[in-house]
């Protein structure tokens, strides 16, 4: 505890110093999940080349860097693009409004002259270099599941969010929200056998098998230089390209840290140093053994269609889950992903996973449990799925439906199998859900 509060206190005194000759429009992050990733990934792909403005495998992403990042290619001689990509472009735009002119577009119809002023924000109000922006949360979802036997899989969140800018030096932004939720039985199993929620982490138990908790977050954001910037406060982070990383990922619960991202030309080195919770038994309120998480990566465009990227880092875990992948160790996996927009409003994801794991044997350690404290490892003949043999088969259809900015409906089908030498548990899933300003979260594991 005493490291990170030396590094706080050098990053508060640092910002002091600077900002009296250094000023330059500070922007916050996009919420991990948020729909501009897959607009700025399909843009990558497009452009067909790296570039310096955004190195896409840390994230969050800064919105000022999405907005210079998109108009720069929409703009672009050598580029064209199809209607419903300027649709998605016109949607970044709007959604971060402060960075772009042309995403100001002011509502036909305020409600009551105050709110949703432009068609993005619920409340907003900026002056001179600084503004303010607060919108509502909300996820509310019904399911079927097969082997629910009658008990209806739900989600209930409520909450808000904010975001804001200081005198154009300093950037802010907070959420939280109240939840209650019933998960399919494959998660309700994870959740109340390792006393975790995924993505989330505390919870209390909500009639008999539901859960009840709070999730929180915030930061601050500011730079000490023109190329170093400096991000404090309890969220996530996220290492790699694609759905999964190996390295760090949004699956556990959010923590303090402190992330320094230099950034030089080809070159974008970022270091956090954040505190997390040691494994833990019981839904008491009371303190958790703390540890602390020192991670460093440098991501560098060796050229335009080639980057590299090094990692080091300690520990695994924090809140009673993984820190990467969902399937912790032990494990292999094939996962597909297809998106397709028929309409711009519309859009439609199917995805295929199939993953092999191996679970301990009793007191055995086969490397199935990053938590085990057991040293009954064999020293030769290990190999990938060792130990108790489970094999998952899982498609699942996502159909979502846009009809207002940040505004979804989604219809949501899967279906999962889960195999073991004894056994065979099979089960289908539908549900249907609104979206206020949320991310989807797909649960495949």
């Amino acid at each position: 505890m005493k490291t990170i509060r030396n590094i706080i206190s050098f990053c508060i005194a640092a910002t002091l110093c600077c900002f009296n000759t250094f000023l330059q429009a500070q922007s916050v992050y996009y919420p991990l999940g948020h729909r501009a990733y897959i607009i700025t990934e399909r843009l990558q792909l497009q452009s067909g080349e790296m570039d310096t403005v955004l190195h896409t495998a840390m994230k969050p992403y800064l919105r000022q860097a999405v907005v210079q990042y998109a108009e720069a290619r929409q703009f672009s001689e050598d580029l064209s693009f199809a209607a419903a990509d300027r649709r998605d472009h016109s949607y970044l735009y709007k959604d971060s409004n402060e960075w772009s002119e042309s995403g100001a577009v002011d509502s036909k119809k305020p409600i009551l002259r105050r709110f949703y002023q432009n068609q993005a924000d619920f409340f907003s109000i900026s002056k001179g270099g600084s503004f303010l922006k607060i919108n509502p949360l909300l996820h509310l979802q019904l399911g079927y599941e097969r082997l629910r036997s009658g008990k209806v899989p739900f989600i209930n969140t409520r909450g808000a969010e904010m975001r804001a800018c200081i005198d154009g030096k300093i950037g802010i932004a907070a959420f939280f929200t109240e939840n209650q939720a019933r998960y399919p039985l494959y998660i309700n199993d994870r959740v109340f056998s390792q006393i975790a929620v995924p993505y989330e982490g505390r919870f209390l138990p909500f009639k008999n098998d539901g859960v009840d908790f709070f999730g929180a977050g915030g930061y601050i954001t500011f730079p000490v230089t023109r190329h170093i910037q400096v991000q404090m406060g309890q969220d996530k982070n996220f290492i790699g390209e694609g759905e999964r990383s190996l390295l760090l990922s949004d699956f556990s619960n959010n923590y303090p840290f402190v992330k320094i991202n230099t950034q030089i030309g080809a070159f974008q080195y970022t270091n956090i140093y954040a505190q997390l919770i040691q494994q833990f038994s019981g839904y008491g309120d009371g303190l958790k053994e703390k540890k602390f998480l020192a991670a460093h990566y440098l991501s560098v465009n060796l050229h335009k269609k080639f980057n590299i990227g090094l990692y080091a880092a300690t520990n695994y875990s924090h809140y009673n889950a993984p820190l990467a992948h969902p399937l912790s160790t032990n494990f292999k996996e094939w996962l597909g992903i297809v998106r397709y927009m028929p309409h711009h409003r519309l859009q439609l994801q199917f995805t295929m996973m199939h993953a092999v794991y191996g679970k301990n044997r009793g007191i055995i350690n086969d490397g199935g449990d990053i938590f085990t404290e057991s040293n009954l490892l064999e020293s030769k003949g290990n190999y990938i799925g060792q130990g108790v043999r489970f094999e998952i088969d899982m498609g699942e259809l996502v159909m979502t439906y846009m009809p207002k900015h940040n505004f979804f409906i989604d219809l949501t089908l899967w279906h999962r199998s889960q195999h073991t030498a004894k056994q065979t548990l099979s089960s289908n899933f539908v549900s249907l859900a609104l979206r206020w300003n949320m991310a989807g979260r797909g649960y495949r594991f």
